[in-house]
């Protein structure tokens, strides 16, 4: 499968073996020669016999486990803000109008700057948007969770 996906990706070709003639003369040179099935395009990644004295790229593989930790911290923090939301938006005697819920919802968004993805605002404002109509019947719109990110001047 590994090696199907690098010859969709076009990092190896594939060379198609050669069937020999047994009704072919005999080659000038009775040495073995090795056969070669496919070869390798070179990577700009691959690893070199100094790969520890030398800047590697910030996109190359031995990143992508840190993107995966970055995820990972991201959808920590997304669900640590939901609920910081829910319970906002549950606590009626602290925030009892919709002015006073939707600021103190503003600071704990500015808390996770890690969540300004457009795919994250979209789904803290699905979240806010749900839980106040939920929780306290009330209509937010789009536009207002839209100002949650604007940093007042």
């Amino acid at each position: 499968m590994y090696y199907a996906g690098l010859i969709l990706l076009r990092k190896i070709t594939v060379i198609p073996q050669r069937k020999s003639n047994p009704m072919s003369p005999p080659a000038e040179n009775n040495a073995v020669k090795e056969k070669v099935f496919w070869h390798p395009e070179p990577s700009p990644y691959a690893p070199t016999a100094n790969a520890a004295d030398q800047e590697l790229d910030q996109e190359g593989p031995e990143n992508w486990q840190q993107d995966e930790d970055q995820q990972d911290h991201s959808f920590e923090a997304l669900q640590m803000l939901a609920n910081d939301i829910d319970r906002i938006i549950g606590d009626h005697v602290s925030y009892p109008d919709k002015a006073s819920m939707m600021a103190e919802i503003s600071k704990h968004v500015a808390l996770y700057p890690v969540l300004s993805d457009a795919a994250f605002k979209s789904a803290i404002g699905n979240i806010i948007i749900k839980a106040a109509k939920v929780d306290r019947d009330l209509e937010i719109t789009r536009s207002e969770t839209d100002t949650l990110w604007e940093q007042p001047e």
